[in-house]
């Protein structure tokens, strides 16, 4: 294709130093996209740049070229994006996330504009940059067909759903939460879809360090399920769903009557959008992103999730998605405005074009961003 420019990809070093070799691959990899794009250069004009914070890592571009530069940062470091305290950053972790953070802080203070998901995101970094940073969620471009998951009659199903099973997306509260749920509602079925693989928090390395190999659960979703005497299959009160294309995700969120998402750690969780956008009825913590998107009592609400289990187990014993609510004590003025519920193209973006003046003024605006007063968090 003649507008994509092929560049080596560099892989992690095994020979070295175990805590940093992922980020060496990176700055290694910018060298690369310098050289790919020096060369693209003497055949074309560029206008801007847009570098992802951790995929792209354009450390090697700033000063380099007289061109705009954008950053995407979905957020500084895993220590501002949190993890449940049960599940500990282990120490190689926790020395790589200083690297992190401080290439996130620099590409911030060298980038023309930083983008990041929300401004939950954005609050995560030192007030004194929040001025080079604008919140920007992805586009979504949604079409509401009917549903063709399997559905069993009679029975209420709640869903859950994330990137993957982990604590921090807030799968252990969900499987705590339904089990109180299921004392006083047996005709519930629990619908959870998500990769078993944890990618953003530490639960795997719980498990590495606290059961031998020959005994080690697979993944945390089968140490919970393990752990809480949950059994999956036909007839079971709980069912796992993984679906490789999204019309597979799409019918399953149009299938469910409501759902609950008791997230706990996150940045800006696109999941949540999804299920606002189409509509659901969402039972959400009162914790990161989701006290600024979720909706009114109409269509949802926020709670406390270390009150949700005694606040959830009570719910009318109606049949229909709209009277399945929890009890009001908790959800009170907790919620913000409603987003609005549209069929078709939800489009956010940015006019970014009165942002870029000469590259001198570039310069120049760069180089008093530097020199200012100390950051205060």
């Amino acid at each position: 294709m003649p507008n994509l420019v092929p560049f080596a990809v560099a892989g992690e070093n095994p020979n070295s130093y175990f805590y940093t070799k992922n980020l060496e691959a990176r700055i290694q990899r910018s060298f690369l996209i310098k050289q790919a794009i020096g060369e693209l250069l003497k055949k074309t004009g560029i206008d801007l740049i847009v570098a992802h914070g951790s995929g792209g890592f354009p450390l090697q571009l700033f000063d380099e070229f007289d061109i705009p530069i954008i950053t995407y940062i979905e957020f500084p470091s895993f220590g501002h994006h949190g993890h449940d305290p049960k599940y500990p950053q282990p120490d190689y972790a926790t020395f790589r996330d200083k690297v992190f953070e401080m290439t996130s802080y620099h590409q911030v203070l060298k980038s023309d504009l930083v983008i990041v998901p929300s401004a939950y995101a954005r609050d995560m970094f030192p007030s004194c940059l929040h001025e080079r940073i604008v919140p920007q969620m992805e586009g979504f471009d949604i079409t509401r067909k009917p549903s063709t998951f399997a559905k069993e009659e009679g029975v209420f199903h709640i869903g859950f759903s994330a990137r993957d099973l982990s604590s921090a997306k807030g799968f252990e509260q969900f499987i705590l939460i339904a089990k109180e749920i299921l004392k006083v509602r047996p005709q519930v079925r629990f619908v959870f879809c998500g990769a078993p693989k944890v990618l953003y928090s530490y639960e795997e390395a719980f498990l590495q360090n606290n059961f031998p190999v020959e005994s080690r659960p697979e993944s945390f979703m089968q140490y919970v399920l393990q752990r809480e005497g949950i059994t999956l299959g036909e007839g079971a009160s709980f069912q796992h769903v993984s679906f490789a294309g999204y019309d597979d995700f799409a019918s399953y969120v149009e299938a469910m009557d409501m759902f609950l998402y008791p997230l706990q750690f996150g940045s800006a969780n696109w999941g949540l959008f999804e299920l606002l956008f189409r509509g659901k009825k969402i039972v959400a913590s009162d914790r990161c992103l989701s006290p600024r998107s979720s909706a009114t009592a109409t269509t949802g609400c926020c709670a406390s999730t270390t009150t949700w289990q005694a606040g959830c187990a009570t719910p009318p014993r109606s049949s229909t998605p709209a009277e399945f609510r929890p009890s009001g004590r908790e959800c009170a003025g907790r919620c913000p405005p409603a987003l609005p519920h549209q069929e078709g193209r939800a489009a956010l973006f940015v006019d970014l074009r009165h942002r870029y003046p000469a590259p001198q003024a570039r310069r120049l605006r760069t180089t008093a961003a530097t020199e200012a007063a100390p950051c205060r968090t």
